[in-house]
């Protein structure tokens, strides 16, 4: 048998040819995955790992069939544009059941994790409160978290986090700080479907409503990537 020594740059290029067949192997004989969150995003941030995210800024095609097609991204989640793009709540719904029908995901989760752009600025206390009943119809189609873009007061986003939470969440609750939560229980039917579990444990979850909700700027000067790594890991 002939030997070859190996050194430098080859050596670390031959390590990396035998880690990479011994991941194809795996996925090819490996057991499927049990996910340990509803959220991929969350359950890779707690592990301190980067998420990566597709979508465009220009909107996704909210249609049933894209949804499905989706299913099977790359992604760690899917960025879902409202705000540049027009507000349609029916168009979204049909993506998350397609979402739903084309999984479970290449690593067993039901759905890609959604984050929907909603096209509320994050200005003023007021603004939010007046536009929160968008946040409760898109949360109704069991998308994973909602972003709201260009926040810039205090007041906005405590006005955010309440408008997105169930009454029965009391983290933060008390004078001076958070009011209790102010969204409306009848959308767990529908969301719950799309997540496959029931309406009861769907209230249940904890923290900041369901999951990714805290806002956050959506600017061009600061990666999404590390504004989802500061938001809350709770579900």
């Amino acid at each position: 048998m002939r030997h070859v020594n190996i050194k430098g740059n080859s050596k670390a290029a031959l390590v990396c040819i035998a880690a990479c067949a011994s991941l194809l192997v795996y996925s090819v004989t490996g057991v499927a995955q049990t996910p340990k969150r509803i959220n991929r995003a969350i359950e890779l941030l707690q592990q301190g790992q980067p998420i990566y995210y597709t979508g465009s800024h220009s909107g996704t095609v909210g249609s049933f069939e894209q949804g499905k097609k989706d299913a099977q991204t790359w992604a760690d989640y899917i960025s879902y544009d409202m705000e540049a793009a027009p507000y349609d709540v029916a168009g979204l719904s049909a993506y998350m059941q397609g979402l739903a029908a084309g999984g479970p995901t290449r690593t067993g989760h039901k759905t890609p994790a959604v984050i929907v752009n909603v096209a509320v600025r994050g200005t003023d206390e007021a603004t939010v409160r007046a536009n929160s009943w968008m946040f409760e119809q898109v949360l109704a189609t069991g998308v994973h978290g909602i972003l709201l873009c260009h926040a810039t007061t205090a007041g906005a986003v405590k006005a955010f986090v309440e408008a997105v939470r169930y009454p029965n969440r009391e983290q933060g609750v008390g004078p001076g700080r958070l009011q209790e939560g102010r969204r409306g229980a009848h959308g767990a039917a529908t969301a719950s479907k799309i997540w496959g579990i029931s309406d009861q444990e769907y209230l249940r979850r904890p923290t900041s409503g369901r999951s990714i909700r805290t806002a956050r700027y959506c600017s061009a000067s600061r990666s999404k990537t590390s504004l989802l790594s500061q938001m809350s890991m709770k579900s």
